[in-house]
């Protein structure tokens, strides 16, 4: 069977428009690392804004109002499905896994 070739199509003038207008940037304040934590107890469906290890919050907003946050974390040391898909070796996990991230959270407000 043949594979299908994704086809990509050019976004509308409106479209494009309202891309303009949206912003994702890295939370360093803890102003705002703590409005995170808030609005994801309050709203996120795990309710819960524990952290175990090191992340990464990056607020989404529309024309300077928040509409979602983006949470990655690093990732998870041994995952038996993806370290047999993936193949590597021990050295090779030791040395690429700082590479990978996992998605903590994706909370949408809007």
């Amino acid at each position: 069977m043949a594979k299908r070739k994704a086809q990509f199509r050019r976004p509308r003038a409106s479209e494009q428009l309202g891309l303009e207008h949206l912003r994702l940037r890295l939370m360093s304040e803890p102003a705002e690392l703590a409005c995170c934590d808030a609005l994801t107890l309050e709203y996120h469906y795990q309710l819960t804004a524990k952290r175990l290890d090191k992340h990464l919050h990056y607020p989404a907003t529309y024309r300077g109002e928040w509409i979602g946050v983006v949470s990655f974390s690093a990732a998870a040391y041994h995952l038996r499905y993806r370290d047999q898909i993936i193949s590597w070796s021990p050295g090779q996990r030791r040395r690429r896994l700082p590479l990978v991230v996992n998605n903590a959270r994706f909370l949408k407000l809007r």
